[in-house]
């Protein structure tokens, strides 16, 4: 893959990525990295979490997400913020037919509810949050497709975004990088 370094004088070099499990924001019909889908089971309530319903082991469970979610949005912000982003994503990507909430859609809701809550953006905890929450989920990086996750941005090129956020696993393909 060929990945862009530095933020002053970007460079795009070849390099090998190692990514253990990564989290999927692409498309249903991508045949490589078909999008993560997460178990409707939430019932478009949040009334789970008063009730102590959930399997935090199953991660497939959009119940076990939100919960996850919920949890660590509580170090960032007041419990009523952090409920009303939980649920605003079930409101927003829930209801679907075939019962499967789409992580493209879940991850795009959240960008945009966190951007919300830092309007002001002084601080700098988006992405920690989203690392921390796709960590506890059992995701070590992200491969994107922006033409799907970024649509009105997207030239429809076939692109894919390899996001990890430990460089040491990041090796340059042709030379020893320090």
């Amino acid at each position: 893959k060929d990945i862009v370094l530095g933020t002053n004088k970007p460079r795009v070099i070849p390099a090998h990525i190692r990514m253990k499990n990564p989290f999927h924001l692409t498309s249903e019909n991508d045949t490589e990295h078909p999008e993560k889908t997460f178990i409707d089971d939430t019932n478009e309530t949040l009334e789970f979490l008063d009730e102590n319903d959930v399997n935090e082991s199953d991660n497939n469970s959009y119940k076990t997400v939100i919960l996850k979610l919920y949890n660590i949005l509580m170090d960032y912000m007041n419990s009523n913020e952090a409920y009303q982003i939980c649920e605003d994503l079930i409101q927003f990507t829930t209801g679907s037919v075939d019962g499967k909430v789409s992580a493209v859609m879940m991850m795009d809701n959240l960008r945009g509810a966190l951007a919300t809550f830092d309007i002001d953006e002084e601080s700098d905890y988006k992405g920690e949050i989203i690392q921390r929450f796709l960590n506890s989920l059992g995701y070590d990086s992200i491969i994107m497709d922006p033409n799907e996750f970024f649509r009105m941005y997207s030239d429809d090129k076939p692109t894919k975004h390899y996001i990890t956020w430990n460089p040491e696993n990041i090796k340059h393909a042709r030379e020893n990088l320090e």
